[in-house]
Parts: structure tokens; C-alpha cells; sequence
């Protein structure tokens, strides 16, 4: 019987966010570009390109921005906070693109 530490469950569960963090927020691109590029007579792109665009974009700002030191975090609270961070950022930007979408 395989018994996973909870180490191993962190880092599987901060992998698995990782990779849906980063297929949204090229979903959140692909459909921002949609809404504002494309009517400026650029070409729509597709999720693939926009997770393209996202990354490069993420490499010229300078990677993952470093946070302060903090206290310890508990495993599930480091979890927590990461889910929080790399989902919630991408759909507040889907949000505050869709109220000025509105607007339009």
C-alpha cells in the first residue's frame, strides 16, 4: 500500500492548480482579445495562443513576482492561498473585463 505524505499531496495539489490557472487564464485572454482587440482589426486567437501570449507577457514582466516573507503556513493553508491567487486573479480580470465589455 502506497501511503503519500503530504508533501507529495501538496505538491500534486499546487501542480494540478498551476496547470488549471494556467489554461484559464488563457481561456480569460482568448476572450478579452476577442472583445477588445479583434473590433481594432487584429485576427482572433485561440486559448493555445493566448496561454502563448500569456507566458511570454508573464517572462518580459519579470516571472512570478516574490512575495514577503511570511509566518508558516500550514499545507493546506499554502494550498488554500494559492488556489485563491491563481484562480481568483483570473476571473476578477475576467469580471472587470466584462463590465467595461458592457460598456462598449
Amino acid at each position: 500500500m502506497i501511503i503519500a505524505t503530504v508533501g507529495t499531496l501538496l505538491f500534486i495539489g499546487i501542480a494540478v492548480i498551476i496547470a488549471v490557472s494556467t489554461v484559464l487564464s488563457g481561456y480569460v485572454l482568448a476572450i478579452l482579445w476577442g472583445w477588445f482587440i479583434v473590433p481594432l482589426g487584429l485576427a482572433q486567437i485561440g486559448i493555445a495562443h493566448a496561454i502563448g501570449i500569456f507566458a511570454t507577457a508573464r517572462l518580459i514582466a519579470g516571472g512570478v513576482p516574490q512575495r514577503s516573507p511570511e509566518p508558516k503556513q500550514e499545507p493546506l493553508e499554502r494550498l488554500g492561498t494559492s488556489f485563491i491567487v491563481r484562480i481568483g486573479f483570473p476571473l476578477l480580470t475576467w469580471l472587470l473585463g466584462w463590465i467595461a465589455h458592457s460598456f462598449m
